[in-house]
């Protein structure tokens, strides 16, 4: 009974999340309003809301081609179609001295060249929204909360780059934190966020993350930090038994984190960031590890390595999910209105004894033709070895662990207004 309660809850909130995204996109349009009218000498409960605002509109057009729309193996035949995405995106901001302020929201219809019946005038929403607040000239507060409705769930798997096909998937998240100077030197860090991923409406991931870390600067070029952080899921998704019965995947898991960090900059325009410290799930010790080596052109540009060992959720997986993890990045922008880049990355996820490895290329292209108008050409191509199920030998070989193959190329318009 309760849980059948926590589900009603959870989908209850996914309902309003977007009009209370919206209501948060108005907030900060309120104020402005507000602010216009108040007199040239304002007030000192005023003062902090005087400043600079915006607010703009993007008309945004893809043009997309997916070879393999429902992300199945080769033996089960993958459909490929052309989709047309079109739909506009609404930001307004104001920033101060002491405040800033950001909201925004958008959504996009779908249109498939063959597949039809998939269509959707609501197939993609994005909205969110980011409040920065300086309380003291030592102490600075962040509040923020996005939503993402997609029909990709794919494009939120970050960490693991899991292929999943076609179907819709739900991001709720919300951020609360704050910093302290305790001298000059040293800070005090904490933190707290909580998301709720759901697939198809039935499966979800509650999880709670929360930090308290200390950082300081050694010298200019070098600072330290030590973090706790506890982290708690709970989930509840569907899962299938050898004879192919549906079943119910419910329960919840716990992982505590203490890492130490190093940050150098070797040179002006180089600099290598380290994470380490072990990590605790299910009275299992386990290493957490991430390093990244960053250099910055002269002009424009950028190159970065980077290599991840960690946990994270996956849609549609119940329970953690330990991620390794190689990307690259690079980066260069030859003209002033023209940018290119490339990222591979390889990762191995690793759940009850399963791996399942992805390799990843993407490249992109964007030309600034105006102030307001660009263009972006992408492409990504995605292979994966293996997907988690069923421990039975006679499986492994089945359409369920079959490679699949991905590729994707869309161009995309952005025009933005005023």
């Amino acid at each position: 009974m309760t849980m059948m309660r926590t589900d009603r809850s959870l989908r209850s909130a996914r309902r309003v999340a977007p009009a209370v995204l919206m209501a948060a996109a108005l907030a900060p349009a309120m104020l402005l309003a507000q602010g216009q009218t108040t007199s040239q000498t304002p007030t000192e409960a005023e003062e902090h809301f005087e400043g600079p605002t915006y607010g703009r509109v993007a008309l945004v057009f893809t043009q997309v081609y997916d070879d393999n729309i429902f992300a199945v193996s080769d033996s089960q035949h993958p459909q490929s179609d052309l989709v047309s995405r079109f739909g506009p995106t609404f930001e307004v901001g104001k920033h101060s001295r002491r405040l800033e302020l950001s909201a925004r929201y958008g959504m996009a219809a779908e249109r498939y060249f063959d597949r039809y019946d998939l269509n959707s005038d609501v197939a993609y929403q994005n909205g969110g929204f980011d409040v920065r607040y300086n309380a003291t000239p030592r102490t600075a507060m962040r509040f923020s909360g996005a939503y993402v409705d997609t029909q990709s769930p794919q494009e939120l798997n970050t960490a693991s780059l899991i292929i999943t096909g076609r179907a819709r998937a739900e991001r709720l998240q919300a951020h609360a934190g704050s910093t302290h100077d305790l001298t000059q030197l040293t800070q005090l860090n904490l933190d707290y966020d909580i998301a709720n991923d759901t697939l198809q409406e039935t499966n979800t991931n509650l999880s709670h993350l929360a930090r308290i870390g200390i950082a300081w600067h050694s010298s200019d070029r070098t600072s330290y930090r030590v973090d706790y952080r506890p982290r708690y899921i709970t989930f509840n998704v569907l899962q299938r038994d050898l004879l192919g019965r549906e079943f119910r995947d419910v329960g919840n898991e716990t992982t505590q984190l203490l890492t130490a960090g190093w940050v150098y900059a070797m040179t002006p325009l180089t600099t290598i960031e380290i994470d380490a410290g072990p990590r605790l799930t299910a009275g299992e010790w386990k290493p957490e590890f991430s390093g990244v080596v960053r250099r910055r052109g002269r002009q424009a540009g950028e190159m970065a390595l980077s290599y991840q060992s960690t946990q994270d959720t996956a849609f549609g997986e119940a329970g953690f999910i330990d991620v390794q993890r190689v990307t690259a990045l690079f980066a260069v922008t030859p003209l002033r209105r023209l940018t290119m880049s490339g990222s591979p990355a390889f990762a191995r996820s690793t759940m009850r004894g399963q791996s399942t490895e992805v390799r990843e290329l993407d490249v992109s292209l964007v030309l600034r033709v105006l102030r307001r108008l660009s263009f972006t050409l992408a492409a990504r191509a995605s292979d994966q070895n293996g997907r988690f199920g069923p421990l039975d030998p006679a499986m492994v070989n089945g359409p369920d662990h079959d490679p699949i193959h991905s590729r994707r190329l869309w161009l995309t318009s952005t025009l933005t207004l005023p």
